[in-house]
């Protein structure tokens, strides 16, 4: 008998070296990848990273994110494990590697081996999901530095998580409203960008002291935010005042723009029946933002504007 309760002891004990490896293989490769991509020339695809890296999460980490087999790993491997599924989450911005970090946090809290800065990394990465009413009870329950109050959200009940949404924000910049995108109309210009961002100003300027461009933008664009872990939508609100009519929402989260670069501002994505058929950054000089701005206008067919 106590043989036999040695071989068993023994066998769960190689099962959990076993189980070990296999999850330090797996963050060693999440850092690899990165390393590789940051050692690349610049301009670096920072969509195929992410797309990588989710890769990993989906066909390995996740099978070893849950609680149970979370619970088998030494304290050093659950921290690398944090950081491995904190970069396939940042990277990507997908909802998987997200619920999986709060899965890790959760061990990490269970152990009390937990600091502010995990708390932070997860309230950033729910915050960009748009995940705002989860990253708000973070806030409270955990201490979650450097990071203002999250404005009052309201959600009508019953929209379907494939629907391309954006947050509204209110005259005071107080209150964030998620609406359903309008896409899909004939011509659509998604133009991201940022009131805070410089690149941005510029473009804005230009298409303000251009008659066909405003007219234009104003017209057929939709303004996207990118989803950041520093929200400032009083800030959104006042150049929402000062552009009426080209007003800036947030998007509500990455995961519902796939196609729109959101990483980058300014960005021009012209689209037809909801699909894009032209993209283009901004542009070193104004004379050369503008000729990319006309040759995506005339790809959804508008040559003038009445």
């Amino acid at each position: 008998m106590n043989s036999r309760l040695g071989y068993f002891i023994l066998m769960l004990s190689l099962s959990g070296c076993a189980s070990q490896a296999r999850v330090r293989s797996l963050t060693a490769e999440v850092k690899s990848i990165e390393d590789g991509h940051f050692q690349q020339p610049a301009p670096r695809d920072a969509a195929l990273l992410g797309r990588r890296l989710e890769d990993v999460y989906n066909h390995g980490l996740e099978r070893q994110v849950s609680a149970e087999r979370l619970k088998k790993l030494d304290d050093k491997t659950l921290k690398e494990v944090f950081a491995a599924v904190r970069k396939a989450a940042f990277y990507s911005g997908a909802r998987a590697p997200v619920r999986g970090l709060g899965t890790v946090f959760e061990e990490l809290v269970r152990r009390g081996i937990n600091t502010e800065r995990d708390a932070q990394d997860l309230y950033d990465r729910l915050v960009v999901l748009g995940l705002l009413n989860e990253a708000g009870n973070l806030s409270k329950k955990y201490a979650v530095p450097n990071r203002d109050p999250l404005p009052n959200i309201v959600e009508p009940p019953g929209m379907s998580e494939k629907t391309r949404k954006v947050f509204a924000v209110s005259e005071d910049g107080k209150t964030l409203t998620v609406e359903v995108a309008q896409v899909g109309q004939e011509r659509l210009i998604a133009f991201v960008s940022h009131p805070n961002c410089s690149p941005s100003l510029r473009v804005n300027a230009l298409i303000d002291s251009d008659p066909l461009l405003r007219c234009a933008f104003e017209a057929n664009a939709l303004v996207l935010n990118p989803p950041d872990a520093v929200l400032k939508p009083g800030d959104i609100a006042e150049w929402n005042k000062a552009h009426p009519g080209r007003r800036n929402r947030i998007a509500y989260s990455k995961a519902d723009w796939p196609d729109i670069g959101l990483s980058s501002t300014p960005g021009f994505y012209f689209m037809r029946d909801g699909k894009v058929v032209y993209k283009a950054l901004g542009q070193p000089t104004p004379e050369e933002t503008r000729a990319v701005i006309l040759e995506g206008l005339r790809s959804i067919g508008i040559n003038s504007c009445p």
